[in-house]
């Protein structure tokens, strides 16, 4: 809530997102509320907002077992895909190795069911997972590490979709 106060040229960090190919549907993301397993001193709340457009933010959590970033939707909707960018860094790129993805119709900690992922390394700063063929509803969706001390730092999330009516 805080970071839809700023103006956007005071919290953009000058990193924009660029061009990126959608899934089917619409952006379901924008206009969502962002959550983490934690924050740490290198986090910037004041663009959490951004994060979820393509004016881009950032979102680090702390180092902390099975790191978590969880968007929760506007409203329901049908995922057709996620698109997920890391911090420009590539020497940070490794923090999302073997990343899960994961929806809920809650939020709730028994209600996440795996929903895709990225196997083996993150090589670039575009992870692309295809949920078109399995469609998921959700209220939430969320990437995680699991298994794994680490953080996690993106700098976009872009959930697309159709929206329920």
């Amino acid at each position: 809530s805080v970071s839809k106060l700023i103006a956007t040229d005071k919290a953009h960090d000058s990193r924009p997102i660029g061009d990126i190919a959608p899934f089917p549907g619409k952006l379901v993301s924008e206009g969502g509320v962002l959550f983490a397993s934690s924050t740490s001193q290198w986090d910037k709340p004041a663009t959490h907002a951004n994060v979820l457009t393509k004016l881009g933010g950032q979102i680090h959590t702390g180092r902390d077992k099975e790191p978590w970033i969880a968007v929760k939707l506007p409203k329901h909707a049908t995922i057709s895909g996620v698109v997920i960018v890391p911090h420009p860094h590539g020497a940070n790129w490794n923090r999302l190795n073997d990343l899960q993805l994961q929806v809920s119709e809650t939020g709730k900690a028994d209600d996440w069911h795996n929903a895709g992922s990225l196997t083996g390394k993150c090589t670039k700063r575009e992870i692309r997972i295809d949920l078109g063929a399995e469609q998921p509803k959700a209220l939430y969706v969320r990437i995680i590490r699991p298994g794994v001390q680490e953080v996690l730092h993106v700098d976009g999330i872009f959930v697309y979709g159709t929206p329920a009516a």
